[in-house]
C-alpha cells in the first residue's frame, strides 16, 4: 500500500516517463490544472452532477481537446455532461452512445461488457496522427477491472489515473504502462 502510494508519487510528476510525447501528454492532458472557459459554465449548469462526474468531463474535454477525434463512441453511463464535455474539446466529433453494454475492439480480440462507469473510445481523424484510438475506461479499480486487465495487454501506451484508465493505441509504438 505505502510503496504503490510512493510509486504513483513519483510517476505522478512525471520522473519514469522518458517519451516527449508521454510527458507532454501528462503534463498538458491529464494534469492540466488551469481553469478552462467551460468549466465554471457546467458548474452551474449541472449543479446536480458529483465531483467525480465533474473531473470526468474535466478529463475528456481535454483528451477531446487534444485528440480532435472524428468520432466518439461511449458504452455505459452516459449524461449530458460528459456529452457537452466532448463536445466542448472537439465541436466536429460525432458523438454516438452503443445500444449495449459491450465494449468490442474486432482487430484487438477484445470483447468485455461495461460493468460499471463509462468507457469512451475516441477515434481520431485520418491526418497526420499515429494515435490510432484513445480509450477512457472508468472504475479500472473495482467494476472494470477485467477490462483493463485486457487493455494492458494491448500495444498501447497507458495511465494508470487509479480510478481511471486511459490507453492510446499507436502505430508504431513500443507499449509502456504508467501509474499515475
Amino acid at each position: 500500500m505505502i510503496i504503490n502510494k510512493i510509486q504513483r508519487w513519483w510517476q505522478r510528476r512525471g520522473f519514469g516517463i522518458e517519451s516527449k510525447n508521454d510527458y507532454a501528454f501528462l503534463h498538458n492532458v491529464l494534469r492540466e490544472q488551469l481553469p478552462y472557459y467551460a468549466y465554471g459554465e457546467w458548474q452551474r449548469q449541472y449543479p446536480s452532477a458529483t465531483k467525480a462526474e465533474h473531473n470526468l468531463a474535466r478529463l475528456l474535454f481535454r483528451i477531446s481537446n487534444h485528440l480532435q477525434p472524428g468520432t466518439v463512441r461511449i458504452y455505459g453511463s452516459d449524461t449530458e455532461l460528459i456529452r457537452r464535455a466532448i463536445h466542448g474539446g472537439c465541436r466536429k466529433a460525432t458523438v454516438t452512445t452503443s445500444d449495449t453494454r459491450y465494449f468490442k475492439l474486432a482487430n484487438n480480440s477484445i470483447a468485455a461488457k461495461a460493468e460499471t462507469g463509462t468507457i469512451v473510445e475516441y477515434t481520431p481523424h485520418k491526418c497526420g496522427t499515429d494515435v490510432t484510438m484513445a480509450i477512457v475506461i472508468t472504475d479500472i479499480d473495482a467494476g472494470n477491472a477485467a477490462l483493463w486487465q485486457q487493455i494492458l495487454r494491448l500495444p498501447a501506451i497507458t495511465y494508470d489515473l487509479r480510478h481511471t484508465g486511459i490507453a492510446l493505441i499507436h502505430k508504431k509504438r513500443y507499449p509502456e504502462h504508467y501509474k499515475i
